[in-house]
């Protein structure tokens, strides 16, 4: 019989559907074409990305793009016989090791609030030259903040229980982490 293992990638999947039907501003997302992935952080330090969203389309859903002279278009991404349009990555055991609940769940939410409205595999892009944040990072990370008030309002308990530890409490309770990995999905020359 194998050992116990905890599966990450389904349990942050799990939880970013019960996000998707407790908060009305997430409706436009089909958790069944994002990809939950999970990577090792290359060092321990506590700066660098906790976790990113990775759009599998350019701007306005397009397929293809031209960058300083190339054609560039991403690869098709199936899983489960979909097409995925979105990869969420956590980066481990940074993003677990988080001091609290809430910036767990900040950081979720922040992910999220990247995809774009028309959910068509590009990123919400704002008006002007942040377009990835809006007015400012600060603003951004206030409207996140009151998403995450609504996670806790609207989601039950155990669906981020996971999230309750940092990743050697996470291994001491439920074994190795496991979970779906991201290589070798990036754009190629089209």
């Amino acid at each position: 019989m194998p050992a116990p293992c905890f599966n990450f990638t389904d349990a942050a999947h799990r939880l970013f559907e019960r996000v998707v039907a407790a908060i009305p501003e997430f409706a436009h997302v089909d958790p069944a074409r994002v990809l939950t992935t999970f990577a090792q952080c290359r060092s321990r330090d506590k700066h660098g990305y906790f976790a990113k969203v990775t759009p599998l389309r350019f701007k306005g859903g397009a397929e293809e793009t031209v960058m300083r002279g190339v054609r560039w278009r991403w690869p098709k991404v199936n899983y489960q016989r979909r097409e995925m349009l979105y990869l969420v990555t956590y980066y481990q055991p940074r993003f677990q090791n988080l001091p609290t609940l809430a910036e767990k769940l900040h950081t979720v939410i922040h992910e999220m609030y990247h995809i774009s409205p028309g959910f068509n595999g590009d990123i919400r892009r704002f008006p002007g030259k942040n377009y990835a944040h809006g007015r400012s990072r600060e603003w951004y990370d206030r409207q996140c903040r009151h998403f995450v008030d609504q996670v806790l309002a609207r989601v039950a308990p155990e669906h981020y229980a996971f999230l309750q530890h940092d990743f050697a409490g996470l291994e001491s309770r439920y074994g190795p982490v496991t979970g779906l990995s991201p290589r070798g999905i990036a754009p190629v020359r089209a």
